[in-house]
């Protein structure tokens, strides 16, 4: 499971241990440790751009509102474009990034961060 940090009026967020994701990823694609971390560390880079990261202020605390309704303008994750943002930085190659995208949807609901299909 990710671990969770709290936020001031109780939302929670998870927090990946970047580290722990590219070893599963290798593991998991047969790629190098080294181009799985690659592409998790690119791949936040991305997360920042379209500004779909939060982080903790000085005290540890993440000052965001809670939605009741889902936010129609919130950033979405294009998986052709991150694929092609880590690509183009890195010498990754397309076919990797997609692997890599596939293996971590995987990843993502071992520690249930995203829910499993029924």
């Amino acid at each position: 499971m990710a671990d969770i940090i709290e936020s001031g009026n109780k939302a929670r967020f998870p927090f990946l241990d970047f580290n722990d994701e590219a070893k599963w990823l290798s593991e998991k694609s047969g790629c190098s440790f080294e181009d799985a971390l690659t592409f998790v560390e690119l791949e936040d880079d991305y997360c920042d751009e379209i500004g779909l990261n939060v982080y903790p202020d000085e005290d540890g605390k993440i000052d965001v509102e809670i939605q009741t309704e889902p936010d129609v303008n919130a950033p979405v994750i294009d998986c052709d474009a991150l694929a092609e943002y880590v690509s183009s930085r890195s010498a990754l190659p397309i076919g990797l990034c997609e692997n890599l995208l596939y293996f971590e949807s995987e990843y993502f609901k071992k520690i249930d961060l995203i829910y499993k299909e029924a």
